[in-house]
């Protein structure tokens, strides 16, 4: 009974986080040369999260304008937008089979990003063209491996 059931571990992993600020820039509309200059911020945040064929709309653009010719945005430098939040859990699976009290056989089984949940990457962050607001890139599928492994 003991070969059968015994000697078994799972190891889970859980991570989960909100996203994090992001800093929308514009172009330098202000005549000074600077490399990130800020939009307008124009009314209040949405985050209508549709699908297009380009991606997915994090992000509502209708908040944000080009700044004035001559003049400085002003949305703040950090954080008028949240990005995408991350949430993945990875586990992990082993089975030990004792040969001799110094040598063992480990069969081990990863399943990493085990529901297969999409992470989205930052939006397009550069205001205020085709594709500002717009994530088109995730993180790595559902990945499986195994091993077989000899202590000794």
């Amino acid at each position: 009974m003991n070969a059968a059931v015994g000697d078994w571990s799972i190891n889970p992993i859980i991570s989960w986080h909100s996203g994090f600020p992001l800093t929308i820039s514009g172009a330098d509309n202000s005549g000074t040369g600077a490399p990130e200059s800020r939009p307008n911020c124009s009314g209040p945040i949405t985050y209508p999260k549709t699908v297009s064929d380009q991606g997915i709309q994090w992000f509502s653009p209708a908040s944000f304008s080009d700044a004035a010719p001559g003049t400085f945005g002003n949305c703040p430098a950090q954080g008028p937008v949240i990005g995408p939040g991350y949430v993945d859990a990875d586990i992990s699976v082993q089975k030990n089979f004792p040969i001799t009290e110094a040598m063992r056989v480990q069969f081990r089984a990863d399943f990493l990003n085990t529901f297969n949940h999409p992470n989205f990457a930052a939006p397009n962050f550069s205001c205020c063209g085709g594709t500002f607001g717009v994530s088109s890139v995730t993180q790595d599928a559902r990945q499986l491996q195994f091993d077989l492994k000899l202590y000794f």
